[in-house]
């Protein structure tokens, strides 16, 4: 249920990352038919690429692991996150794999990477489009 919340989270500030000139891309750790059937049932259109060997995960030293994943503030995000009708589905990849968001500019440096602490902590649309602004205005 936190990918389908986060997915839409970031969706709906996508024409504002756009507008910034910054592309909207998800990585998740299942398959490429779970990729696919994600991206229709859940419309997104942004691109969605598979790392099932987590390495994508691994580059960004997110958490993995059953103590992020059944940490107690993970039950205040599970209610959050249903409260805004988001409901867990059939698990495609590990469950146990924390996620985050990452800014990569062309040159591949990353000036903002949240590290999810557990299931569910996702950062505000809000801090995610203030980290984009001050990435790509001039200096």
């Amino acid at each position: 249920m936190f990918c389908r919340e986060q997915a839409a989270q970031l969706s709906a500030v996508e024409p504002d990352l756009e507008a910034l000139g910054v592309g909207l891309t998800f990585i998740g750790n299942g398959s490429p038919e779970a990729a696919r059937d994600f991206k229709t049932q859940f419309h997104i259109a942004a691109p969605l690429y598979v790392a099932p060997d987590l390495e994508a995960y691994k580059a960004f030293d997110f958490k993995q692991g059953a103590a992020s994943t059944f940490a107690p503030g993970v039950f205040l995000n599970a209610a959050r996150a249903l409260g805004a009708g988001h409901r867990q589905g059939a698990l495609a990849g590990s469950a146990l794999q924390q996620g985050g968001v990452a800014l990569v500019m062309p040159d591949g440096t990353v000036p903002y990477l949240f590290k999810s602490k557990e299931a569910g902590d996702h950062p505000s649309t809000q801090d995610v489009l203030q980290a984009v602004r001050k990435a790509v205005s001039p200096r």
